[in-house]
């Protein structure tokens, strides 16, 4: 994934672009960092229907979608019974300029 992220904003081919170096940087460095949220259901389908994508939509299809989404997290075990860890990482880049 992170390659994914480097390579997006480096315009680098993925094999190496995190390891390597040039003569303005050192390698970069990589660290992720768990962060899991505490979350039900509804807290989850809330913090959604702030999302962007979902704020552009028709009134009716985010009800919809809301719904769905809704309906999909109280059918599961995970997420049926009260609150649940929502796993998140945040992945960290660091690359030191060279004198």
């Amino acid at each position: 994934m992170t390659a994914r992220i480097c390579r997006r904003l480096c315009g680098d081919s993925e094999q190496g672009v995190l390891r390597a170096s040039s003569r303005w940087f050192a390698p970069v460095e990589e660290r992720e960092f768990g962060n899991g949220q505490l979350r039900s259901a509804d807290s989850l389908v809330a913090a959604l229907a702030t999302q962007s994508r979902m704020l552009v939509m028709d009134e009716a299809e985010r009800v919809r979608a809301l719904a769905a989404i809704r309906d999909f997290l109280h059918r599961q075990p995970e997420t049926s019974a009260g609150e649940f860890s929502l796993p998140l990482v945040t992945v960290a880049l660091r690359a030191v300029r060279r004198p």
